[in-house]
């Protein structure tokens, strides 16, 4: 697909940008000239400068080819997503508090990371057909690129959760309209009765907040 030709306008990819590069020279992650390992208080950039040695060698480039690349076909999905993350927080915990869940029982995860975003648009979606199919760009279809997870101890709190996500809801934060719709489930419960296997169900919601639209994931978990 054909990259967009734009500068890096996502907060959050400029944030590791400067140190990325700095961190990554042209040849791959294992050769001579790839300084992995950056200062002491660059920890997060460090564990990113190595996920993108490791997929720079699974597609044979360079790391520094390999993060341009990335930046260019995310950074639009980031601006976005950066403009929706608090608001989804802030409604669904609304909705999760309303349901009977106390903050204590949810957990706020972190933006997924761009390394990951482009390992799994290439791993599972790249196949898709869109027309035309020369700029499809398959990070376009990642659905958790914020995420939260809502952990239930009594079965009353999780059927109410479930009964909302199913249904959608919208909110006013801030004077202005959001619209969380639900997209799709996958349901981790098993089908025995055994009362050590992990339970939860993963729900894809879309986010609709002014003139913008992203996907969150909530994960849905039952704690006994």
């Amino acid at each position: 697909a054909g990259l967009p030709q734009r500068e890096l306008l996502s907060r959050y990819l400029s944030g590791e940008h400067a140190e990325l590069v700095a961190s990554c020279a042209d040849p791959p992650l294992g050769r001579p000239g790839l300084n992995i390992f950056g200062a002491e208080e660059s920890l997060r950039v460090d564990h990113l400068a190595v996920k993108l040695g490791v997929l720079a060698l699974r597609q044979d480039l360079s790391p520094c080819k390999l993060w341009e690349d990335i930046w260019r076909r995310t950074d639009e999905l980031y601006v976005v997503t950066e403009q929706c993350a608090a608001v989804f927080e802030q409604a669904m915990r609304s909705m999760l508090n309303r349901a009977g869940l106390s903050n204590d029982g949810i957990v706020i995860g972190p933006i997924k990371d761009p390394m990951r975003a482009h390992e799994k648009a290439m791993d599972e979606y790249v196949d898709r057909v869109f027309e035309p199919q020369e700029t499809f760009l398959p990070e376009a279809c990642i659905t958790d690129m914020i995420r939260l997870k809502a952990i239930c101890t009594n079965p009353e709190t999780m059927l109410e959760i479930m009964t909302t996500l199913r249904k959608g809801f919208e909110m006013e934060i801030d004077g202005v309209d959001v619209r969380i719709e639900f997209v799709r489930i996958q349901n981790n419960f098993p089908s025995s009765a055994d009362a050590f296997h992990f339970r939860s169900f993963l729900v894809n919601m879309r986010v609709m907040y002014k003139h913008l639209a992203t996907y969150g994931e909530v994960q849905v978990h039952h704690k006994t």
